[in-house]
């Protein structure tokens, strides 16, 4: 017969046996733990973590869940990106587009066109060269001014009133 104590030896190892394959079948992040796994240099670089000496499989599964959150908040960031891109565009094209409206029209009101056959330069450019000539007629260079000119009659007319007092008209 078997004794006690023995009986109690084999029902303690065969319940730690137990609750061992309970342990490690039932509970699989402790499977993961003991399963290696080999991780790519890629996958690290990407999560910018440093290869440790041992990698489980629970390690891989970890590094997988970084790279998808990695790579969804890069996306999501791009996709900022690109909207605040389309909104600076949208912002740069409409103003451009008034300032070149706004300067065809200044265009069309100096040169004129088609639709506008009345412009500044068109107006300005007929009557420049008129008054140009009109104001060479006006004053010339040998021209006397008004008050050389009222000196001139007045000193006729005093010689006119001087010789008019004299006896003899002829002179």
């Amino acid at each position: 017969m078997v004794s006690t104590k023995t009986n109690k030896l084999v029902n303690s190892v065969l319940l730690v046996v137990g609750l061992a394959c309970i342990a490690v079948l039932g509970c699989a992040s402790f499977v993961d733990m003991l399963t290696p796994a080999d991780v790519s240099n890629a996958a690290l670089e990407y999560v910018s973590q440093q290869p440790d000496g041992w990698t489980s499989l629970h390690t891989a599964r970890d590094i997988r869940n970084k790279i998808i959150v990695k790579h969804r908040t890069e996306q999501l960031g791009l996709l900022r990106a690109a909207e605040d891109d389309k909104f600076a565009y949208a912002d740069a094209i409409n103003t451009i587009n008034i300032n070149i409206q706004e300067a065809e029209s200044l265009q069309t009101l100096i040169i004129g066109d088609e639709n506008h056959p009345f412009s500044i330069l068109g107006v300005l450019g007929g009557a420049l060269p008129g008054l140009a000539i009109g104001g060479l007629l006006l004053k010339r260079p040998k021209d006397y001014t008004p008050e050389q000119v009222e000196v001139i009659v007045s000193r006729r007319l005093a010689h006119v009133n001087s010789t008019s007092s004299s006896p003899n008209p002829a002179v």
